[in-house]
């Protein structure tokens, strides 16, 4: 059952009065109107530029670089280049760290010593990474377990371990024959930061 009601009259045409006043009011403004719609016009641009700006500052989910999904290691460093930024030696049963390395495609065996001020390589290893092919001028002087050598600088253009790779490496070759070619403290400094351990040597960089 529905119930059905009328406005009195006197009520109705009030309403439509009102009404009329009210299209008459905006039929007068125009220009209000227009400034309306321009300020929602506006508004949208001035909203989606910011959303574009938000996305590329923020990175919102799905607009992440190529580069960082990439999982690049290179570094910033121009003195060597290695996947990861750590490089971690064990020592041996007697406490001394040894590294394989090449120079000139040719294997060089070190130990790393940072009593020793420089790179220092033996007249063997320095013979097979052709650094002997001109005259060396033995100048300097390096202590060992049997007494004093003299040492001639030279620069090494490559020096590779494994993937980790330092250029122009200033060295030096003993004019005499020593146990094993040396990683001094001039490598160490070639690295942000390094850790001798009690079991292993770790260069960081």
């Amino acid at each position: 059952m529905s119930v059905y009601s009328e406005e009195p009259g006197d009520a109705t045409a009030a309403r439509e009065a009102r009404y009329a006043e009210r299209e008459k009011e905006w039929a007068s403004r125009p220009n209000d109107k227009g400034m309306s719609r321009w300020t929602v016009v506006v508004g949208g641009i001035a909203l989606f530029a910011s959303a574009i700006a938000i996305g590329g500052v923020l990175r919102l989910p799905g607009s992440f670089s190529s580069a960082a999904a990439s999982g690049s290691g290179r570094s910033n460093s121009t003195l060597f280049y290695h996947p990861v930024n750590q490089l971690a030696v064990s020592r041996w049963p007697d406490g001394s760290i040894h590294l394989d390395a090449k120079i000139g495609e040719r294997p060089v065996k070190f130990v790393v010593d940072p009593g020793v001020a420089t790179v220092v390589l033996s007249p063997e290893d320095a013979r097979a990474a052709g650094l002997l092919e001109g005259q060396l001028e033995y100048s300097g002087g390096m202590r060992t377990s049997s007494g004093e050598i003299r040492i001639a600088p030279v620069n090494v253009q490559q020096l590779v371990m494994g993937s980790l790779t330092l250029f122009d490496v200033q060295a030096a070759v003993a004019e005499e024959p020593i146990p094993n070619s040396v990683l001094g403290m001039s490598f160490l400094k070639r690295f942000p930061g390094y850790e001798l351990e009690a079991d292993r040597l770790v260069l960081h960089w």
